[in-house]
């Protein structure tokens, strides 16, 4: 990250500069069932550095809407979360050619 700070400082045109990275926290629901003190600040953590600094686009993959709330009751310093909802394809949908099973 040095380097995008560096660019930064020079101002340097924006299509020159490296894009954000992006930090994928899978399984978000696990880590609070054997974390559950410290997992809510360290998301909030790192949420904060690396949104603030533009650093990182950070993803937490969540299965139920109680993780997802979690989340989202952290949101009241400013807008920081953005929910996704990701729904499998029915099984009629799917193309005939398609590789994945059906059973």
């Amino acid at each position: 990250q040095w380097f995008r700070r560096y660019m930064e400082i020079l101002r340097m045109p924006p299509i020159l500069l490296p894009r954000p990275a992006y930090i994928i926290v899978d399984q978000f629901e696990e880590l609070l069932k054997k974390y559950p003190e410290q997992t809510l600040p360290w998301a909030d953590a790192v949420t904060n550095y690396h949104c603030r600094n533009n650093l990182a686009r950070v993803i937490f993959v969540v299965t139920s809407d109680e993780g997802a709330n979690s989340l989202l009751n952290m949101d009241w310093k400013q807008t920081r979360f953005a929910r996704i909802v990701l729904n499998s394809c029915p099984l009629e949908h799917l193309p005939t050619l398609s590789t994945i099973d059906r059973k």
